[in-house]
């Protein structure tokens, strides 16, 4: 509870509610995972007005969630940032991720993820000395992802016949530079250009899914924007 009560009053909220909802602890320094993170936390960063240093990961349970096994034939999952304003971030520890009011998102009615921590970071809505919230998640995106490379403001769902739907940018992680969590890759390379495609509608790519329960909240990464 006494890490529960520090971050909920970051968060301005109730810490038994956030205990009740979900198991967080700090997440031990000595572990491998942790470096891992801030590295793709360092890697990732692409916008020099949205500078970000990590102050504190917190490992999330949440007692809803199952956890992914990385099984053999288990769907492609990736771990992907999601940032959002700090009044959220409570709601997300407690009921999880849901689908958002439409208002014409590029990509639809869906909850949408970044590969870069500073793409992520800008929807924080926090100036420069302040500190904010960024979710690592492990979704589950399926093999077969929907490349898109134009709008596709009306979708509801993917495609016939995909996962999910990944908008392709300009700007991507060095692949080689994955690493595995328990399963999920992790892209935390270096970012390089992608020249797969003659043209993209995207900088940096997107990452979107349709139905919130094949999300799992793993980490909050708590930052400070310099």
């Amino acid at each position: 509870l006494p890490i529960c009560k520090r971050l909920a009053a970051s968060l301005n909220c109730d810490p038994a509610a956030l205990a009740s909802a979900a198991e967080i602890v700090d997440h031990a320094q000595d572990r491998k995972s942790y470096q891992q993170i801030i590295d793709y936390v360092t890697n990732s960063q692409c916008h020099p007005n949205c500078v970000i240093t990590v102050t504190r990961i917190y490992k999330i349970l949440r007692g809803k969630e199952r956890r992914f096994t990385g099984r053999k034939g288990e769907p492609f999952r990736m771990m992907l940032w999601h940032g959002t304003k700090t009044s959220a971030v409570a709601g997300i520890i407690q009921e999880g991720f849901a689908l958002p009011v439409p208002k014409g998102q590029m990509y639809g009615n869906g909850v949408y993820f970044a590969d870069r921590s500073s793409k992520s970071a800008q929807y924080c809505g926090v100036a420069k000395g302040g500190s904010g919230f960024l979710f690592l998640c492990d979704v589950k995106l399926g093999e077969k992802m929907y490349r898109a490379k134009n709008a596709h403001n009306n979708l509801t769902q993917p495609p016939p016949g995909f996962t999910s739907v990944k908008g392709t940018g300009a700007q991507i992680p060095n692949w080689r530079e994955n690493v595995d969590y328990f399963g999920s890759i992790m892209p935390i390379g270096k970012t390089k250009t992608c020249t797969r495609y003659p043209s993209y509608n995207l900088v940096y790519n997107e990452y979107i899914v349709y139905d919130p329960n094949i999300v799992n909240v793993v980490f909050l990464v708590e930052v400070k924007f310099t």
